[in-house]
């Protein structure tokens, strides 16, 4: 006669998981988004922030660490899904984390050549806990920009006043794609002719 014993042997969780998403639609490449969007990723029970070394190591360090998703590619849980056209989705994984109040703030959002609208959604917090698994979701919605800022910048030298400079300089300027020249108004707006 044999007897067989079986038992299950339990630890406790000590540690969860967190999976941070980020949408970004509006005809945005996916180069474009990793060259240009920066986060920070807190976790504000213990005041420190996740820090991603060059060979795809993850830390969390006490001073405030800005990573952009070129660094978060660095990860085993990093995946990015969809095309430009439709939207991209980024997703990043964090398994083994401890628990706390996770913060995901997006610092950066610009993009040359599009707007950011409000709807975008750039910050999110949820609470982990031990054996638990939260999710933080982001997203970005741009437009194409359709203007721009043009600086444009005069130095004078050689005793000449400034009112002397500002009564006898003129200025053309033009859009050379449009053949539309600067106006200034009356009033000092500026507008396309």
């Amino acid at each position: 006669e044999a007897t067989i014993e079986l038992s299950d042997i339990y630890e406790e969780a000590t540690t969860g998981t967190l999976t941070f998403t980020k949408s970004v639609v509006g005809g945005v490449t996916q180069e474009e988004a990793e060259g240009a969007l920066t986060f920070t990723v807190q976790n504000e029970t213990t005041g420190t922030y996740l820090q991603i070394s060059e060979e795809g190591e993850a830390s969390w360090v006490e001073d405030e660490t800005e990573l952009g998703l070129k660094d978060l590619a660095k990860l085993e849980g990093y995946e990015v899904t969809g095309d430009a056209e439709n939207g991209f989705l980024f997703e990043v994984v964090l398994e083994n984390i401890e628990p706390g109040t996770y913060t995901i703030t997006e610092k950066n959002t610009a993009i040359e050549g599009f707007v950011a609208q409000e709807t975008s959604v750039t910050a999110g917090t949820k609470d982990l806990a031990a054996g638990a698994e939260a999710t933080i979701e982001l997203s970005d919605v741009y437009e194409e920009a359709t203007t721009g800022t043009l600086t444009f910048t005069k130095s004078v030298v050689g005793g000449v006043t400034k009112e002397e400079a500002e009564g006898a300089l003129t200025f053309t300027v033009q859009n050379t794609t449009t053949g539309n020249y600067l106006k200034i108004t009356e009033e000092g707006t500026a507008k396309a002719e």
